[in-house]
């Protein structure tokens, strides 16, 4: 969605010069699509499958709509925890153009940030320990989890003949987990570029080239690395003719 590539943390110029919609932009592959950008910031992968399922359930209609899905997926320590309307996503990520309502029924879990805005809901608090406990204990099962979900998605999409690209955004998967190594032949690699290589994650690639963003708090990539990367996005799009 491209946070704070102009120092804010969601705005229409972000996710219009993400690299999604940067891509989108392409001569080369896209003469009449239009950026429908659904991402919402900080989520787990399994809020990001929710979310994707739902547009589609709720939004989708194959003989009057053509897609192209580009799956951005986060960091794979991150998870979340069914709580009756916790929140409303949308006062966060007021640019989204559609979030799913049942996202709200759903507690964040994430090992650098503990919700200090709702203290005045303890049980949060004891949820989020829990979580975090498991999450540090047992990061190889939370690949697996991320993987299964890659999974669910691709096979979705290839069930309806959906085209896509998956890219991880952060650390997600490690092909060299040995829990891993089995499913490894399972996953469509032509369609999820670099999988299993955490150091091209979209963040740790521009972050070892040395891309910096003075405009960022929370060290998002600005827009040059943006840009950089939907040009290779584009090129394997087009290598491996995946419209």
């Amino acid at each position: 969605m491209g946070s704070e590539i102009d120092g804010t943390l969601d705005s229409h110029y972000n996710r219009s010069h993400s690299f999604a919609g940067q891509l989108i932009k392409s001569d080369r592959i896209f003469s009449d699509h239009k950026l429908v950008s659904i991402c919402v910031g900080g989520v787990s992968n399994s809020f990001i499958v929710r979310n994707t399922l739902l547009w589609f359930d709720k939004n989708y209609d194959p003989d009057t709509t053509e897609v192209f899905v580009i799956v951005g997926w986060a960091d794979s320590s991150r998870w979340e925890s069914p709580v009756l309307d916790i929140s409303d996503m949308k006062d966060d990520n007021p640019c989204a153009e559609w979030i799913a309502k049942e996202n709200d029924d759903y507690l964040g879990i994430s090992l650098v940030w503990t919700h200090p805005d709702r203290e005045e809901f303890p049980e949060q608090g004891s949820i989020q320990k829990t979580y975090h406990e498991f999450i540090t204990s047992f990061p190889e099962h939370m690949e697996l989890i991320s993987l299964n979900l890659a999974l669910q998605l691709q096979w979705f999409f290839s069930s309806k003949q959906i085209p896509y690209i998956m890219t991880d955004t952060l650390y997600n998967v490690n092909s060299e987990n040995p829990f891993v190594k089995p499913y490894i032949n399972m996953i469509d690699q032509n369609r999820y570029i670099n999988f299993g290589k955490p150091r091209d994650a979209f963040y740790y690639k521009y972050e070892s080239m040395g891309y910096s963003n003075d405009d960022s708090k929370y060290y998002h990539h600005g827009e040059k690395a943006h840009l950089h990367y939907s040009q290779i996005l584009e090129e394997h799009i087009l290598k491996h003719n995946l419209l």
